[in-house]
């Protein structure tokens, strides 16, 4: 009796830990959030040199479809523009393995 308890407890952990830890995807708030508008938004802050507000546009991007590889591409260049040469070739990296839009 005690193993079958210990068997289920064990089974329940494991679940709820991979739930726990899977990465969180959002549902669109509005018809117009969709992550190909918020690249676009992206796109028209970088050509004002808003470079924080694009960035958070393309995280809201990648947010909503982590496959979509354009996020990923303005996230690049946001942390090129931004100094971070590193962490914008990773991003860069991450979108060509992902499927084209």
């Amino acid at each position: 009796m005690t193993n079958r308890w210990s068997t289920l407890f064990i089974a329940v952990t494991v679940v709820l830990l991979f739930y726990g830890c899977a990465p969180t995807v959002y549902s669109p708030k509005a018809a117009l959030d969709t992550p190909s508008r918020h690249v676009e938004n992206g796109i028209r802050m970088l050509n004002t040199g808003n470079i924080e507000d694009a960035f958070r546009e393309f995280n809201r991007a990648k947010s909503l479809d982590p496959e979509y590889a354009p996020a990923y591409v303005g996230i690049g260049f946001c942390h090129g523009l931004m100094g971070d040469y590193e962490k914008g070739l990773k991003a860069m990296e991450e979108a060509s393995r992902l499927p084209k839009p």
